[in-house]
């Protein structure tokens, strides 16, 4: 439960809800009852708000409040309605309910009013505040007066910063900023001598967002405030303001003793700029403090001023400084994004020192710096590191800063890198192409697919599938065929799923299902099993299917969805009958489970009539009961009724027990009995 609506719980707790009920004769609820019903919220506290109004309404419209909204939040809701139809005499009335004696009952009368939202109710608000001293209607003037949004209620919301209860003050700090605008500058400029150093700090913060030039003098004095927070927030100011006037008061209090207040004044004197910011800066890359000297080159780098870069590099290099230092000029050379530092940092990202144990940490800011520079040398040394000069612990950051990079530059070499004689390089520059997701990859990752090395054809595969380019398919498919390390196997599965070209499955059919080996048999229904769209009768679903789109396989395809060629489904019901590999016959038809065609249910019926073999019979029954096919059933049923061959009619009783359907072997013997009487 929100902090703003735990008045209602007091509310509801205390059964006072009833002492609402005069503040509400005036509605007209038989008018608005049917729009609070098409507006209900959840509102899982205070049901018997729900009763009190079922009272106050008339005997006939109570039904609205029936137990299904016993936990609506009504009073939100009302308001919501009464914002659209509200009228002065209803507001009156609430307004006159602010006087209430009861808390709980002004602090609902007030969040009515908010929500409402007439501007009618300012002025009353605002009176109330002053002379309210409970918390829970406080909380609730503040926040309404602050979804009102009006300005007179900025002396309000500057009063709820100095109050000690902290839901008053976060509801205050909330709108306040919201609400003052270029009208309320001469009145925010009296309250930035306010004793309360918050309310200065807020007030100088609102001062910063208008800009208005008004406020500058004032806020100079504010550089001077005994509290640093002020003194901060004034620095603050005017870096977002960027008047140079400031630039004197701001250089005399970079010795301030609090560190916040000096991180502020050098900022503002970085977006500031000027001659006078400048050379306050320079003397401070000397300072005794580390930290004040990390700010000013910062700071003078955001400036432009050449001396920052040339004393980030100097540092970067230095193997005598400490590695802390050293990677934080790195970093900031990169975040500075000045081009002069494009060699240096391709030094340190090239520098293979084992002994060093900062190497890698250093090597990866290196990189990742110089992938913030816009300049065209930092690809080559990317890609060049990235391949040859790696390490495991590096190689992992160096993935990450390339991919987020993206540059399609890197594109290029890296192809050149999947020429390369070692098999490590390969697998690299086809992992990053992958990542990058470049359609120019395609073609030269397509030939090592047959890589003699299993850990290439991995990442090529995976690659291929993150490209997505439907060039790869006809090798895609090859490879899931053919492949004997299974990892490879599943990778070019997931990539012929991800890239979703329905040649696949015609490639798959063509190379597979016909293909001599078992194996690749097996292989080919697996794979199609796994990319093939499943496809339901919906017939035994929506038995009007019919009529309104015609009978199955006649009408367009789009109707029902996907459906496999006729010489697919055939081929399947081939393979689950007569194959002699029971796991290739399992897999043909779970394939055929998946990719439902009347095709195949006509040869299945066929084989459980007329087939001489028992077994293959029972293979195709059982087919038909694992598809699951109404129809199946009812042509059996059909040539039952057509035929006095015994052999036939025992092979439909035998078939339609397999298949399982109890309705049709019911219909079955009855049809037997009537025929033998």
């Amino acid at each position: 439960m929100s902090d703003d609506f735990f008045y209602l719980e007091r509310l509801n707790s205390l059964g006072k809800l009833s002492k609402l009920e005069k503040y509400f004769s005036t509605i007209d609820w038989s008018c608005i009852l049917n729009k609070i019903n098409k507006q209900l919220y959840i509102w899982p506290y205070y049901s018997s708000f729900l009763e009190l109004l079922s009272e106050i309404v008339d005997n006939r419209r109570s039904d609205y409040f029936a137990k299904d909204y016993k936990k609506e939040k009504v009073i939100k809701i009302t308001s919501k309605v009464l914002s659209t139809s509200a009228d002065e005499e209803l507001i009156l009335s609430l307004v006159k309910a602010l006087h209430d004696q009861d808390p709980d009952v002004r602090a609902a009368i007030v969040e009515i009013l908010g929500i409402i939202g007439d501007q009618q109710a300012v002025e009353p608000l605002i009176f109330t505040f002053k002379g309210e001293d409970s918390e829970i209607v406080l909380r609730q003037i503040v926040n309404s007066l602050g979804k009102m949004g009006d300005s007179r209620a900025i002396p309000i919301l500057i009063e709820a910063l100095k109050h000690k209860d902290k839901f008053v003050f976060n509801t205050s700090t909330k709108y306040f900023l919201e609400i003052v605008d270029s009208g309320s500058v001469e009145l925010l400029i009296k309250y930035l001598k306010d004793k309360h150093w918050v309310v200065r700090c807020y007030v100088a913060e609102a001062l910063g967002k208008i800009g208005d030039p008004r406020a500058i003098t004032p806020l100079l004095e504010l550089l001077k405030d005994k509290d640093w927070d002020v003194r901060s927030s004034a620095a603050e100011v005017f870096a977002k303001i960027g008047d140079s006037h400031a630039n004197p008061s701001l250089v005399k209090i970079l010795e301030d003793k609090d560190w916040d207040v000096r991180r502020c004044v050098t900022d503002a004197l970085a977006k500031i700029g000027g001659p006078t910011a400048i050379a306050s800066l320079v003397e401070l890359i000397e300072d005794s403090d580390k930290d004040m000297r990390r700010l000013a080159n910062i700071s003078l780098g955001k400036i432009g001023d050449q001396r920052a870069v040339d004393n980030l590099i100097e540092t970067a290099l230095d193997e005598q400084e400490t590695a802390f230092k050293r990677n934080n000029a790195v970093f900031l050379l990169g975040e500075l994004g000045d081009p002069r530092a494009v060699p240096p940092l391709i030094e340190i990202l090239e520098n293979e020192d084992f002994y060093d144990s900062n190497n890698c940490e250093i090597r990866a800011i290196a990189a990742e710096s110089l992938c913030k520079i816009d300049d065209p040398r930092v690809v080559k040394p990317l890609v060049h590191t990235y391949l040859y000069k790696n390490n495991f612990e590096l190689f992992y950051h160096l993935l990450d800063i390339l991919t987020e990079y993206g540059d399609k530059r890197l594109v290029e070499p890296l192809i050149e890198g999947l020429k390369d004689q070692s098999p490590g390089v390969r697998s690299l520059a086809a992992e990053l192409l992958g990542n990058l997701g470049d359609s120019r990859a395609v073609k030269p990752l397509i030939p090592l697919l047959k890589d003699e090395f299993d850990h290439v054809r991995l990442y090529v595969a995976e690659a291929l599938g993150k490209i997505g380019d439907p060039r790869a398919v006809d090798a895609l498919v090859h490879t899931t065929l053919y492949e004997k390390n299974f990892n490879v196997y599943n990778n070019a599965i997931t990539a012929l799923i991800k890239i979703g070209d329905t040649s696949a499955a015609e490639k798959l059919i063509e190379l597979g299902l016909y293909d001599k080996d078992p194996e690749v048999r097996s292989k080919a229904t697996a794979v199609l099993g796994e990319i093939s769209n499943p496809i339901f009768d919906i017939t035994t679903i929506y038995p009007d299917i019919e009529e309104k789109y015609g009978k199955e396989g006649e009408s367009d395809s789009s109707d029902f969805g996907v459906r496999c060629e006729d010489s697919t489904a055939e081929r399947l019901a081939e393979l689950t009958l007569y194959d002699k590999d029971p796991e290739m016959r399992a897999r043909a038809l779970n394939l055929l489970v998946q990719i439902y065609d009347s095709i195949a249910i006509d040869k299945f019926v066929d084989i459980v009539l007329y087939d001489e073999d028992s077994e293959i019979r029972k293979r195709a029954g059982k087919a038909l009961g694992k598809i699951g096919n109404v129809r199946a059933c009812e042509k059996i049923m059909e040539h039952v009724i057509s035929t006095d061959d015994k052999i036939e009619i025992r092979n439909a009783r035998e078939a339609l027990r397999i298949i399982g359907f109890g309705e049709f072997i019911e219909e079955f013997e009855f049809l037997l009995l009537d025929r033998n009487r």
